[in-house]
């Protein structure tokens, strides 16, 4: 929005200055000027509409009669100073759940520059990355849409995009704005050209090619990402506890000594994340550009305990986020957020819409493409009822889960739940914290005692973290420890999210349920565009699925449809569909079809794992040694299905009576140790080997606050 732009109110300031009202200085109600015939009332009505509450000292809920003539003038003169055309900073980091900032209640850090930030700012309460992990979260910022509808969900595996859409800044930079990041992209793209006017480690806002354009800068911070505590063991870190980071765990996961170590780490890079966004906000009141310049400050999805980066509960999707309007433009803030100034929100607003948040405060329309709501400026929509967020894999495993919240409570729905949550991540695994938790839920407490159900239940391919549906009430427990998915009392809340879910899939044409084995299929041809030149049915994908997730033995007929169809993702969908059944006890060896066995041998190895893993956990173990076999060659299709079926303790055994050939692969390949870590034959604190050194280098390094203006 261009502030100053609206001509006919600077000659009614005009008009005003000169007219007899202002020289008698008597107090005068704008009723009077409209009876006089000075203002027009719909010039009037529009002020109104654009003030609001910008200005203290008028009575805006008053009737428009009742307005004093000088609060008009005060305005007018506001409006008639040179235009404005926003500037957009936006200030990421990375890996931090919202708990975290003291902003929010941690008191274990302080955040001198935040604190004063965020009472200038409105601080958003359920604010949501979209997705729980770094890719596929960026990408659906950049692109404005879900990264599902691009099938660009899968961490950390770039696609073709369609490039004139996918990257939002071209906009900007269309309509006169200089447009930078500095420098972290993780877009899950192949093709990124010419989405900014600079992408480096030097691109900011002061650079003099800017001249008088207004910009959107986007500046990265790595200061509190992983890789601060990915280190193994937690030898030679710094003292903590002397250092007053003394915090209190969250409870959903084993608080040990590593636990706490690791949570003490990333809390001390909230000291230098508020280092690093006070040196921002300096930089733009020493440039003057305070007073004309929005700052969105947000973390680029949750983290970093386990069960928070790379899983879908609130742990791993809601970030901290505040967003500082200046006074001069809080006209672009709605009424509802515009009265959250100094406060907080529970407007439910996600990465989705940070795309057309951002066109909206330049006065850009958003295409029609572009999935997300604004939240600010002219094209701000009314607060949404529902928001919606995904995650596809973690790692090696194909992992697809979806959520909905309406704000109290919260739907997810796991696709293939018969995979536990603790299938590893080799990145994630490397925190001391999820070592930890192995070693607690394989081995038992190192202190003694039962192990408690709630933190066994990542573990527990039957718990309730490990079905179909989950319900979660996240206003009283935000930590989703209670699930009330079976509560009779709950029974409608599940149905209407379980709707709005699977509709909002649909609408999307969520494409995050084609396996990974297939998204080198499509030629070069984004598959965004291969759907729909070839009407490919999405729709039929994504209710296979749906089924697979939670089939009963009626939906038999339809499973073998889909083994059979000659579409491999729907013969993958299809195996799934089996294995859920047998791992439910409701298919057995006896029952398995022949052309199940067949897609066993099937030459795409993600839906031969699939029918591998029906088969063994129907009782039937005849897929088992090939998956052995190309896990040795570091497949990592196969080596998710015995991650998997190591879980359920007769499938187990069936890996272990076949685990010979991992054995003298097992200090060479850390997925063949995984796997013998999961069937008693390796101990779970030697997931990795020869990284002592490397771990004592991380534990001892101070890292870089991040690039600066």
């Amino acid at each position: 929005m261009r502030i100053g732009r609206h001509t006919h109110l600077h000659a009614l300031c005009a008009t005003l200055i000169a007219s007899t009202a202002i020289a008698s200085a008597e107090p005068c109600h704008c009723a009077d000027l409209v009876d006089d015939g000075v203002i027009d009332s719909a010039d009037l009505l529009e002020y109104l509409a654009l003030a609001n509450a910008d200005d203290p000292r008028a009575d805006f809920a008053a009737p428009f009669g009742q307005v004093d003539f000088f609060d008009l003038l005060s305005f007018l003169e506001i409006m008639d100073t040179d235009p404005v055309e926003p500037n957009i900073l936006w200030l990421s980091f990375e890996d931090t759940s919202w708990y975290m900032l003291p902003a929010y209640g941690q008191t274990a850090v302080a955040t001198p520059n935040l604190d004063e930030f965020f009472p200038e700012a409105v601080r958003f309460d359920r604010a949501w990355s979209t997705a729980p992990v770094c890719s596929p979260a960026r990408s659906t910022l950049i692109s404005g849409s879900y990264a599902t509808t691009y099938g660009s969900d899968y961490h950390r595996r770039a696609v073709n995009v369609p490039e004139q859409q996918y990257f939002f800044p071209r906009l900007m930079r269309d309509a006169g704005y200089y447009a930078t990041n500095n420098q972290k992209t993780d877009y899950n793209a192949l093709q990124s050209a010419n989405a900014w006017d600079r992408n480096s480690s030097s691109a900011t806002w002061t650079a003099g090619e800017r001249a008088d354009r207004p910009f959107f800068s986007v500046f990265n911070s790595g200061h509190s990402h992983q890789v601060r505590i990915r280190s193994f063991h937690t030898d030679g870190r710094r003292d903590f506890d002397a250092m007053g980071i003394t915090p209190t765990m969250p409870p959903f996961g084993p608080d040990g000594p590593d636990a706490y170590s690791d949570y003490q780490f990333h809390l001390e890079s909230i000291i230098g994340i508020d280092t690093w966004a006070g040196a921002h906000l300096d930089r733009l009141a020493q440039d003057q550009l305070d007073d004309e310049t929005i700052v969105f400050f947000f973390s680029d999805h949750g983290g970093l305990l386990p069960r928070s980066k790379g899983y879908i509960f609130e742990t791993g999707l809601r970030i901290p986020l505040g967003v500082r309007v200046p006074e001069r433009l809080r006209c672009l803030l709605p009424d509802d957020l515009r009265q959250a100034v100094g406060g907080s929100s529970e407007r439910l607003v996600g990465f989705v819409d940070f795309a057309a948040t951002v066109l909206s405060i330049a006065d850009i329309p958003a295409p029609n493409y572009m999935q997300g709501e604004a939240f600010l400026g002219d094209r701000a929509t009314e607060p949404r009822d529902y928001q919606y967020a995904f995650m596809t894999n973690r790692w090696a495993h194909f992992l697809p889960d979806r959520a909905v919240t309406d704000g109290k409570y919260k739907y997810i729905r796991r696709f293939l739940p018969y995979r536990a949550h603790s299938n590893r991540g080799n990145y994630q695994w490397g925190m001391p914290a999820a070592i930890e938790w192995d070693v607690y839920a394989l081995e038992g407490p190192p202190q003694g005692g039962a192990q408690q159900p709630e933190w066994m239940a990542l573990y527990e391919p039957t718990s309730y973290l490990n079905q179909a549906e989950m319900l979660f009430d996240i206003e009283a427990d935000p930590f989703e420890m209670n699930d009330l998915s079976q509560d009779p009392a709950r029974a409608a809340d599940l149905e209407r999210l379980r709707d709005k879910l699977f509709l909002n899939m649909k609408i999307t044409r969520d494409l995050g349920l084609f396996p990974d084995s297939m998204r080198d299929s499509f030629g070069g041809v984004p598959i965004y565009n291969w759907v729909r030149d070839n009407n490919y049915n999405v729709s039929k994908l994504i209710e296979a699925a749906w089924l697979a997730s939670d089939p009963s033995p009626t939906d038999i007929p339809t499973l073998e449809t889909h083994i059979t169809s000659g579409d491999e993702a729907l013969e993958f969908w299809g195996a799934a569909g089996y294995a859920m059944l047998a791992a439910n006890g409701q298919l057995a060896a006896a029952d398995l079809p022949a052309a199940l066995i067949a897609l066993s041998a099937s030459p795409n190895t993600q839906v031969a794992a699939a029918a591998a893993e029906a088969r063994a956990l129907a009782g039937d173990p005849g897929g088992i040694d090939d998956q052995v076999a190309r896990t040795v060659a570091n497949n990592d299709y196969a080596y998710s299905a015995l991650e998997t079926l190591s879980r359920f303790p007769a499938a187990r055994a069936e890996v272990l009576s076949r685990s010979t050939p991992l054995r003298p692969v097992r200090t060479s390949n850390y997925r063949a140790r995984a796997v013998l870590i999961n069937i008693g034959l390796w101990p779970a604190a030697d997931l990795y080997l020869n990284a002592y050194n490397l771990g004592l280098q991380t534990n001892q390094t101070v890292m870089s606050i991040g690039p600066l203006p």
